[in-house]
């Protein structure tokens, strides 16, 4: 400090400062200094001290990253389902709080809230993503749904980006299907002008929801005091629950009257109708049923099979 005097000597020592400081950021410590002056050394008895506090965090980012329904199958309408919602993140560690997300659809329905809670952020820290899933909810109608998810809309946590919360995506919602088939027709006689079998002429027509009308015509022998198969076999595709399938019989015997053929004549056995009711779930719990096609009348009963097979559409 005497050969320099004592201002120079602070100068220097204020430039050393900001040389361990600021422009080069070494190991924290106390240093002590040389100073080269054209060819004379200066030694100082004093130390630097370097500190470096760690650099402030920097704020966080949170984005969505994909929604799917739970399970990956897609409710059908009016069942009820949850979305699996990935969340990502940059610096969840800076994140103190829980933050909400919300999602809206195109067609409209009732807006879902859905709240990470700081658990689920804290589980983020491994792999800067977590999956949350939302509260049960349902929607009317099948189809093809927008969901849009907006995460913090509400600017709850400070983040270094805020143009990239919002992520939309389009997920179906599926409906059930009916595949019906009406078969295993047959007649078994209870009167004795039916018991005694002969010609037998009938016609079986099947209306089903909105398709045609589908015609069976058969002349076949009638067994005599015993069940005959009739040969029809009906299938109607993708019918709706709340549908209906009407069977309507039109059967005519040819009735013999002793070894004189002139004197038979056609006997109108009586038309039936019989009729079913698709209802809610009308499979149950599995994917096909049975339901048996029956109707009675003074001369006959008509027996059969109505299947009915769930296919889900997406």
């Amino acid at each position: 400090m005497a050969k320099v005097g004592s201002i120079k000597a602070d100068r220097l020592l204020d430039v050393f400062k900001n040389f361990f400081k600021k422009q080069y950021l070494i190991e924290e410590g106390d240093y002590g200094l040389q100073v080269i002056d054209d060819s004379v050394r200066i030694e100082s008895p004093q130390f630097v001290i370097v500190s470096n506090p760690p650099p402030p965090v920097p704020d966080p980012d949170i984005f969505v990253m994909d929604m799917n329904w739970t399970g990956g199958v897609a409710p059908k309408s009016r069942q009820t389902a949850t979305l699996d919602m990935t969340f990502g993140f940059k610096h969840p560690e800076a994140i103190s709080r829980d933050f909400n997300a919300r999602i809206i659809t195109v067609p409209a329905s009732t807006p879902l809230t859905i709240n990470v809670p700081e658990g689920k952020i804290a589980a983020a820290k491994s792999g800067n993503r977590v999956t949350v899933t939302s509260n049960p909810f349902s929607l009317d109608n099948s189809g093809s749904y927008s969901f849009t998810c907006s995460v913090d809309d509400q600017n709850q946590v400070k983040e270094t980006v805020e143009t990239n919360n919002t992520f939309s995506k389009v997920l179906m919602v599926g409906e059930d299907v009916y595949d019906v088939t009406l078969d295993r027709f047959f007649l078994e006689p209870l009167s004795s002008t039916v018991r005694k079998g002969g010609e037998f002429t009938f016609s079986l027509v099947a209306d089903a929801g909105g398709n045609p009308t589908t015609l069976c015509n058969k002349v076949i022998g009638l067994n005599s005091g015993e069940i005959t198969p009739l040969p029809c076999q009906f299938v109607f595709p993708a019918m709706k629950e709340g549908q209906n399938v009407m069977i309507t019989f039109i059967p005519i015997l040819e009735v013999q009257i002793g070894f004189l053929s002139f004197l038979n004549y056609a006997a109108n056995l009586g038309n039936v109708v019989w009729s079913k009711h698709l209802d809610v779930n009308p499979t149950g719990m599995g994917d096909i049923m049975e339901y048996d096609i029956l109707h009675e009348t003074a001369h006959y009963k008509l027996h059969g099979k109505m299947t009915v097979t769930r296919k889900r559409t997406e």
